[in-house]
């Protein structure tokens, strides 16, 4: 028996090495072969340009994001330095590190087998490796999330000790201080904690919901500085105005990526294969009977957090796809559970995750979504650097000249009206940008100067309202992220009899 619990530690050792180290290997892939976009960029000059006070006072109620991200990437990048692949690589360490807690996870609510093919799911998760490969809040919140979600589910099996109150309080609050809408992860663990609470007889209830509560009032302490900025923010408006409106349809189009990941078609064939696994993985939890724990912690909360995501979106829209990105934990541990249960949708559920996999890993590394600013300074730099005027449309900042072409020091900024927000107001002028009302551009544009303006996707409205009052650009360079136009140049060189102007 002492040899075969041996055979079996190694094995299980065996199997763990196996699946982190695929886990770094596919998101280790080309992961600085993408240019950083326009969001990356903020996180690489926020804390250098503004400073940690900054983060901490003003810039919470200036800066839709919390600091602790910019925090954790700036000592990284000390560390590290600044290259795509260096500030990435914190993404990296961050998704492979939420592994063990997924792992975790699954054991408490299932068995070991069940965190061992949860963990190998997430590591093949298209969506988890297209955010292991960005330099953003949301590979690094999965892990302060899945010791929350690890919590409750020590906390409704009985176990109320402090140890795992103290996990669940550390978790909610970083990840709060990682991302806002943590805040609404926190609601909806609250809403099915006491719900099932009330309902479960199993348990001393009373110590239960007084424990629980406590443990919330003392994190509700804690996040109030966060707090309060999210409702002057929502007050005030916090730089979130470029989201479209939600609509119903959006429920789908925010969610296939989570399954089908970021870079697959949404119409084709991200939406269908999507759809067609839950469809698959529902059929399954039905006849397998899942059990009322499971239910509550990969069930009931994200369904709860969708649910007030989408209410919120009704009066501020932030139903986009990334915030849903910790949606992948519940859902690998649902999918692990429906493979290693026996049931006659089980083969199909297996085909329909692989053809799945394979699909959105193929988009992944296969097609970019990347804004290519790179790819645009090595064709037109030359040009920018002769040129009269460099002028950035009202949403795109100076970021990218400032890490890929610094020696472009005489930019302007298309100032569009009264704005209160760091990315588009306090850091160009960090980075020494001058505004210029649009009377100005098109003064300039109209005398002959040599212009250039480039511009992003949100600045398209406010540039084909300047096109009807100017002549017309004799030089167009335009490059896309997938299927979408992303970034454009617009250039008036000055005309061949008017070589002594400016």
């Amino acid at each position: 028996m002492a040899r075969r619990a041996n055979v079996g530690r190694t094995w299980f050792y065996a199997q763990a090495v196996l699946i982190i180290c695929l886990a770094v290997a596919i998101r280790a892939y080309a992961i600085g072969q993408q240019p950083l976009w326009m969001d990356e960029l903020f996180s690489r000059y926020y804390v250098d340009l503004f400073g940690l006070k900054f983060l901490w006072t003003t810039g919470f109620t200036r800066e839709n994001s919390p600091p602790l991200y910019y925090m954790a990437i700036a000592g990284w990048m000390h560390l590290f330095g600044t290259g795509e692949a260096a500030m990435r690589s914190l993404s990296l360490a961050a998704s492979v590190l939420a592994m063990p807690l997924i792992y975790l996870i699954g054991k408490e609510l299932f068995d070991q087998r069940h965190g061992l093919i949860a963990a190998l799911i997430f590591a093949l998760s298209p969506m988890q490796v297209s955010f292991a490969q960005e330099a953003r809040t949301y590979a690094l919140l999965l892990i302060p999330l899945s010791m929350s979600l690890l919590a409750i589910a020590h906390f409704l099996r009985g176990d109320m000790r402090p140890r795992v109150l103290c996990l669940y309080g550390v978790g909610t609050i970083i990840a709060l201080y990682c991302h806002a809408t943590a805040a609404f992860f926190i609601a909806a663990c609250n809403i099915a904690v006491f719900v099932a609470i009330a309902t479960n007889r199993m348990i001393d209830w009373r110590a239960a919901m007084i424990r629980w509560i406590g443990t919330n009032v003392v994190v509700a302490l804690l996040a109030i500085p966060e707090l309060v900025a999210m409702l002057l923010q929502g007050r005030h408006g916090a730089g979130l105005e470029w989201i479209p409106r939600f609509r119903p349809v959006d429920v789908v189009r925010a969610l296939s990526p989570v399954i089908s990941g970021t870079t697959t078609p949404d119409r084709f064939p991200g939406a269908e294969l999507s759809l067609l696994l839950v469809a698959t993985i529902v059929g399954a939890l039905i006849a397998t009977n899942l059990p009322r724990r499971a239910g509550i912690v990969l069930v009931a909360i994200p369904a709860l957090f969708v649910a007030l995501i989408a209410g919120i979106s009704l009066l501020q829209p932030i139903f986009l796809s990334r915030v849903f990105c910790w949606l992948g934990v519940p859902l690998a541990l649902l999918l692990a559970h429906v493979i290693v249960i026996p049931s006659r949708l089980r083969p199909v559920v297996v085909v329909v995750a692989a053809v799945t996999c394979v699909t959105g890993l193929f988009y992944q590394f296969t097609v970019s979504q990347k804004e290519p600013w790179r790819d645009v300074f090595d064709q037109i730099g030359s040009q920018l650097a002769v040129a009269d005027d460099v002028v950035l449309a009202p949403m795109t900042d100076p970021t990218a000249f400032a890490y890929y072409a610094p020696y472009l020091t005489r930019l302007q900024m298309w100032d569009a009206g009264p704005h209160d927000d760091v990315e588009n107001d306090d850091m160009p002028r960090r980075l020494g940008v001058h505004f210029v009302s649009r009377t100005q551009l098109i003064d300039e544009i109209r005398s002959g100067a040599n212009v250039w303006l480039v511009l992003r996707t949100p600045d398209i409205s406010y540039v084909n309202a300047l096109l009807d009052q100017v002549p017309r650009p004799r030089v167009q360079i335009e490059r896309s992220c997938g299927a979408q136009l992303c970034i454009a140049a617009l250039s008036w060189p000055r005309p061949a009899g008017n070589l002594d102007s400016k």
